[in-house]
């Protein structure tokens, strides 16, 4: 096998979780939960899943008693270039293919776990008041830093 950085192994790991608690809220969703429940339910996801980006992403560190606070550059791609994740869309939403960040390590066909949902297909059930913005356009934007190179 080949190598890869630690951040690029933090890429992975996020890419694994995000997409775990997209699944998950995609599955709460399709139950039938009161709107009161469902909205507690899907803020904590959310806080569950900003946090993870900033554990992954944001370098946070006091230097001459200034905070001192960055983003890690091209979050959506590994140090060589590849993409961390692929979307697949279809009338039903969406699903999400992690790739590895060994560029040694085979790319398989994707499995039926690798498959699962990442939103429900009925979109927000009447009476549901929270928006949870955990989707592609939230996370999985262009980074600025990707221009300037």
């Amino acid at each position: 096998m080949g190598s890869y950085t630690a951040e690029d192994h933090k890429k992975l790991v996020h890419a694994l979780c995000a997409r775990d608690i997209r699944r998950l809220t995609a599955a709460i969703q399709g139950l039938d939960l009161d709107p009161v429940t469902f909205n507690e339910i899907a803020c904590n996801l959310e806080q569950i899943e900003t946090r993870l980006f900033t554990l992954a992403f944001v370098n946070c560190h006091v230097q001459d008693g200034e905070d001192e606070v960055s983003l890690v550059d091209q979050r959506g791609h590994y140090s060589d270039g590849r993409a961390t994740t692929t979307k697949i869309f279809s009338d039903d939403g969406f699903v999400t293919v992690v790739h590895h960040p060994d560029p040694e390590h085979a790319e398989t066909s994707p499995g039926p776990e690798e498959l699962d949902a990442e939103c429900c297909p009925e979109g927000m059930r009447e009476g549901d008041t929270h928006q949870f913005e955990s989707g592609p356009d939230l996370w999985e934007h262009e980074d600025e830093s990707d221009n300037d190179s």
